[in-house]
């Protein structure tokens, strides 16, 4: 079976100065590592639990009306 294909936006601080940018990865979900509290994805992007802004895929449709 397929993994579902998740969308992610997320906010990636400036290193240089205040603020930052929000970014969007695509694709699916190696692991949840809880002790880095960051989502691992199968292309090695690694975002911060505490950066996600908003979590999207097909996995999720239906899910608004509970």
């Amino acid at each position: 079976k397929e993994k579902p294909i998740i969308e992610f936006t997320y906010f990636v601080p400036d290193e240089r100065k205040q603020g930052g940018s929000y970014e969007k990865a695509v694709g699916t979900i190696k692991k949840i590592d809880m002790y880095e509290h960051s989502v691992v994805m199968d292309n090695g992007i690694r975002i911060s639990i505490n950066d996600l802004v908003s979590i999207e895929g097909d996995f999720f449709k239906g899910l608004e009306e509970y």
